[in-house]
């Protein structure tokens, strides 16, 4: 069985040991560690002993860092800089292969997922969001874009209320609804079909507001988010659906798409038959035929308009034209 490693930093939390595992996931032949470091971990033992075991190691890049005093070189700014100046150093750079990875990322997928397979169609629902920190301001995006109307909750308000505009400068017109952002956390569950808490440190206590929550409500908690003690209890003897956010499915396609896709490459160009080609997004000059893979075209896409678009009505060609893929979906 291959190990694949996945990394990510921790600030303001501290272990018995400068590394910690947090999940094992096994699929097909591939067995994912996930693991965080803390302040104190030395990089350089750290990398050696992953390739003693791993040739593929997946980095949190998102992760800021704290100043490691036991490690004057890799001061980067990021976990990610700290592997791969030791990977450097270690002359592993042909025995390890170092991937990025953006863990929040992949939070907001999973969140966004898990929505739509519990509602079916989360368009035009009624959603709460507490927290628009770094995972909740994302998930405003997606969410807006989805078409959910969103009522967003921060103690900051001033904090919230930057966020929101910056989603609705940003967000076009047409995008079917808007954020908007309330006061006071019971707003965020009155007239909503559920609520997300993306919030480590909330005061309040959300099960006070169960007399506010429909039936078939659903709280979804996101990363380090906390219930107060009794909370749960009290939500599950009153059939309110609580799930915390997995991403252990998103991580597993991420990690093994990579590693499957890693020699996938059709960025470049060609000459075949006295037609120019590109693909991948290779700019091709005017008239240059664009192509599924220029060193093996099997498909022609469109032409190259030679200011970096397309044209889609061309002259015939000796490759299989998309036409008749149009032809069934339009018939």
């Amino acid at each position: 069985m291959e190990r694949i490693i996945v990394l990510s930093n921790t600030v303001g939390r501290t272990f018995s040991t400068p590394v910690k595992t947090t999940a094992i996931r096994t699929i097909g032949n591939y067995e994912i560690i996930s693991l965080l470091t803390s302040t104190e971990c030395d990089y350089l033992n750290f990398v050696k002993k992953v390739s003693q075991t791993s040739s593929n190691i997946f980095v949190d890049l998102e992760k800021k860092q704290p100043l490691n005093l036991r490690n004057k070189f890799d001061q980067g700014g990021n976990l990610f800089q700290s592997i791969l100046t030791s990977v450097k150093k270690l002359n592993l750079d042909d025995k390890l292969n170092i991937y990025p990875i953006k863990s929040n990322d992949l939070t907001v997928s999973s969140i966004w997922k898990q929505l739509n397979y519990e509602y079916g169609d989360i368009s035009g629902i009624n959603l709460g969001l507490i927290g628009t920190g770094n995972i909740g301001s994302k998930l405003i995006y997606a969410l807006t874009e989805s078409g959910v109307k969103l009522k967003c909750f921060n103690r900051n308000i001033n904090k919230a209320i930057s966020v929101v505009n910056s989603v609705l400068l940003t967000k076009p017109e047409h995008v079917i609804n808007s954020p908007y952002i309330v006061r006071r956390v019971e707003q965020t569950i009155i007239n909503n079909s559920g609520l997300i808490v993306a919030c480590s440190d909330l005061t309040e206590n959300l099960s006070d507001y169960i007399y506010l929550m429909p039936k078939n409500f659903k709280i979804f908690l996101i990363g380090h988010s906390l219930l107060k003690e009794n909370a749960l209890k009290i939500f599950r003897n009153n059939e309110i659906y609580i799930q915390r956010i997995d991403i252990g499915k998103e991580l597993i396609s991420y990690v093994i798409g990579n590693i499957y896709s890693k020699g996938y490459s059709v960025y470049g160009k060609n000459t075949v038959n006295d037609n120019n080609l590109c693909s991948g997004g290779y700019l091709g000059n005017k008239n240059d035929l664009i192509v599924d893979d220029f060193k093996n075209p099997k498909w022609v896409y469109a032409e190259c308009d030679g200011i970096g678009g397309v044209k889609y009505n061309m002259a015939k060609n000796d490759f299989k034209s998309l036409k008749e893929i149009d032809d069934f979906y339009n018939s």
